[in-house]
């Protein structure tokens, strides 16, 4: 398989931002970097088959509401970069797993028996303290100790509405104003900042590569097209031109 002679490539057919040892998985993002490369390196549909074979064990006895990002592995947390890389992977068939995100209201959590609350159903209390304790803390250490405080966790996994924004256009599902607003607001900002702007890159190919491409998508696309030069982007951030997701980048806004 043309894939797994490269060893960015793990065993579970996802891809990783650093060589894999043994077939190993190499980073905690690999749903995100195989969405990113299947832009313009399409997934084919045997590849695609075994992507879902892993996607269906990383939901295995889970009693959350996501699934985990690795088969038989909870920790780290499941994170919006993963959910918008299995949406956009597999478009709205990621529902055949992924719990509708109406139904758990927007949070995505694979903790043991996650509950999603609505606004009024979360203790802000227990929510002001667990923040304070978790201030004294490096930016660093915050994220292995997230674990621990699941007051937090409705909270923290509640996916922001730029990002809930991608993930509907990705399952098919109509995005609300203020979604669309949250979304455009987040392209002005978010081209100053050069990883960001490449994963931006990457989502206003894959929109265009699709049947229900947004006419705001559209607007945006026209206006910035110049302003992301993608391989330098794709570049910088990993540091080498053998990586097969620059080796692979055929995009052009």
């Amino acid at each position: 398989m043309k894939e797994n002679a490269v060893n960015y490539f793990d065993k579970y057919y996802l891809l990783h931002d650093k060589p894999c040892i043994d077939s190993e998985p190499k980073s905690r993002n690999g749903w995100s970097y195989t969405f990113q490369d299947s832009v313009s390196n399409p997934i084919t549909p045997a590849r695609l088959a075994n992507l879902f074979e892993t996607l269906k064990k990383c939901n295995a006895h889970v009693t959350g509401t996501a699934p985990n990002r690795l088969p038989q592995k909870k920790l780290p947390l499941f994170s919006f970069d993963e959910l918008i890389g299995i949406s956009g992977i597999f478009g709205k068939s990621a529902l055949r797993i992924l719990c509708h995100p109406h139904k758990v209201k927007w949070q995505y959590c694979n903790a043991d028996y996650f509950k999603p609350k609505s606004f009024y159903q979360i203790n802000w209390i227990k929510v002001i303290k667990a923040l304070y304790k978790l201030s004294k803390l490096d930016k660093s250490e915050q994220r292995k100790q997230l674990p621990n405080y699941p007051e937090l966790f409705n909270v923290s996994f509640k996916i922001p509405l730029k990002v809930q924004y991608v993930v509907s256009v990705n399952l098919e599902i109509k995005p609300n104003l203020f979604q669309k607003v949250a979304f455009l607001g987040y392209v002005l900002t978010i081209l100053r900042k050069t990883k960001n702007s490449m994963y931006l890159g990457f989502i206003l190919n894959h929109f265009k590569d699709i049947k229900h491409d947004p006419i705001e998508v559209r607007v945006v696309r026209f206006f910035f097209k110049k302003k992301l030069n993608m391989p330098s982007l794709i570049l910088a951030y990993f540091g080498t031109n053998e990586h097969p997701i620059y080796k692979n980048y055929k995009g052009d806004l």
